[in-house]
């Protein structure tokens, strides 16, 4: 939890993060939750760049939805119900 909270801006804004952390927690969905809103909802991306933070939101999304989805199938399949 202390992870993801960093590395979304919770603590101190992913922007000011030197460069090797801001690629690596870019790499991650987690600036995407609460960074990327957070950045748009007060101007500090406009235009193109807010375009673009929304849609890499959008890919996070899709990306996360498939991969649940998929290990929710898979946890179906080992599923064991017992009782009555």
């Amino acid at each position: 939890m202390v992870a993801s909270g960093f590395l979304a801006g919770l603590f101190v804004p992913v922007r000011l993060f030197p460069d090797w952390l801001r690629t690596l927690a870019h790499c991650t969905p987690f600036p995407s939750t609460l960074m990327t809103p957070v950045d748009v909802l007060t101007g500090m991306s406009t235009g193109r760049d807010a375009v673009v933070a929304v849609l890499v939101q959008l890919a996070w999304l899709a990306a996360l939805a498939v991969v649940g989805e998929r290990m929710t199938v898979r946890g179906h399949r080992h599923l064991e119900i017992q009782g009555g």
